[in-house]
């Protein structure tokens, strides 16, 4: 009588799901929060002075501008300008260093959940993959050897959804349209790639435009693989691509339950909790993006900052009457670079370096799917006759008195030598097991 037993559990990943993962790998250490934090001098360059905006340099130069000409009238001039009590910035700065305090904390909250929700966007792919792949395997032991459930095409759609997803929701975080190519394309299909973009972003006829999004699908290497190219059409010409795609997910996960003999419900309610996690991930990132710190405390905030900095000069005549213009410049510098920091920190799906790496999650995302497609799909069903063993059942591991079966299963039918080896008898025999 037949017996399916369960072939290796060795991963067989695929060239594509190793190109991913290697990259994804590359990608992570090449990230701006991949940083060295015993390191002074990697720290301080990721602030890229040379990198900084009118945001930050045209107050700066200003207030140093505001300092030089009060040094010179007081030096030519003294009569026209009166001393200023020093406690009169340092009342101002006591308030606006409370408030900045708190402007940080409040900044960081926020860069700090939408990392949480980016997180549960990468563990749903897991749970949800993970969970029907494994009870795939279950309710497939009896069926017939080298078929294997996890190959079902509403298991890869679902994968191809779930990165969808992930890159949907990246681009429209950053208000970018939906490329329907991978970054992982050869350098001579550029020329071709940029034209198509181009003749499908102007107003051509309806199948004009589809012809030449559907070219950029052919040349994509991976990220969408998954997915037909119509799928792709339709999410990127989606007015809410995100919710677009996590509507075929939920109907990807109501396709895999349909082809169970028989429905769980623990298996149910764990699925449809990892899709309400995917859609509060998406509400919570909107809600931190469209939903900034209130204007009348940032303005508050601000004022506060150049009121110190106008009279911070006057303050430092009397004492640093030489030094007066290079102090108020580099204060100027380190509180202006603090609220460059806290604005940057407080809408973090951006491209800054403070703000989240999210094409490292993405990737990850991506190398995930196909490694658990990829590693499912490895898993096979081979038939071993043992007589007298039941049909469908798995045998259990041979006892020190199963000798006769266990060397009847040392091989299986590729050669390859199986787990189930005869071992020694005798007193110590139960060391063998072990070693």
């Amino acid at each position: 009588m037949a017996v399916h037993r369960r072939g290796s559990f060795t991963p067989r990943l695929g060239s594509l799901t190793t190109r991913l993962s290697e990259r994804s790998r590359s990608v992570a250490k090449e990230s701006k929060l991949a940083y060295n934090p015993r390191s002074w001098l990697e720290t301080l360059d990721l602030l890229a002075l040379h990198k900084k905006g009118a945001f930050l340099l045209v107050p700066c130069f200003l207030m140093t501008l505001w300092a030089v000409a009060i040094t010179l009238v007081h030096a030519y001039w003294p009569e026209t300008i009166g001393d200023l009590p020093v406690y009169v910035p340092t009342v101002l700065g006591s308030t606006m260093g409370v408030l900045l305090a708190f402007r940080l904390n409040t900044a960081y909250s926020r860069w700090w959940e939408g990392r949480h929700l980016w997180g549960d966007t990468l563990v749903a792919p897991r749970l949800l993959l993970t969970a029907l792949r494994q009870r795939e395997t279950t309710e497939s032991q009896k069926l017939p050897p080298g078929f294997s459930a996890e190959a079902n095409p509403a298991m890869r759609e679902l994968g191809g959804w779930l990165i969808a997803f992930a890159v949907a929701l990246k681009h429209h975080l950053r208000s970018q349209p939906i490329p329907l190519t991978h970054g992982h394309v050869p350098n001579r299909r550029q020329g071709r790639l940029s034209a198509a973009g181009r003749a499908a972003s102007q107003s051509l006829p309806q199948q004009a435009r589809r012809d030449a999004l559907l070219e950029m699908t052919r040349a994509a290497d991976g990220a969408l693989s998954l997915l037909a190219p119509s799928q792709l059409y339709h999410l990127a010409q989606s007015k809410h691509p995100p919710l677009y795609a996590l509507g075929r997910v939920h109907e990807c996960i109501e396709a895999c339950l349909e082809q169970r003999a028989r429905r769980s419900w623990a298996l149910e309610q764990l699925c449809y909790r990892q899709f309400e996690a995917l859609a509060v991930a998406l509400t919570g990132c909107e809600r931190i993006l469209r939903t900034p710190l209130p204007p009348g405390y940032v303005g508050v905030l601000r004022l506060i900052m150049l009121v110190w900095l106008i009279l911070l000069p006057l303050s430092l005549l009397d004492a640093i009457p030489t030094a007066t213009a290079p102090v108020t410049a580099f204060a100027s510098y380190l509180l202006l670079e603090v609220e460059d920091v806290a604005v940057q920190v407080e809408s973090p799906f951006g491209e800054d370096n403070n703000d989240l790496p999210l094409h490292v999650y993405v990737l990850s995302c991506q190398a995930e799917v196909h490694r658990l497609l990829d590693e499912g799909e490895a898993r096979d069903d081979t038939a071993v006759g043992v007589g007298g063993a039941p049909s469908g059942g798995v045998l259990p591991a041979p006892s020190c008195g199963a000798r006769d079966a266990a060397m009847m299963l040392a091989a299986d039918g590729g050669g390859r030598v199986s787990s189930l080896e005869a071992r020694p008898r005798g007193r110590w025999s139960w060391l063998a097991w072990y070693s």
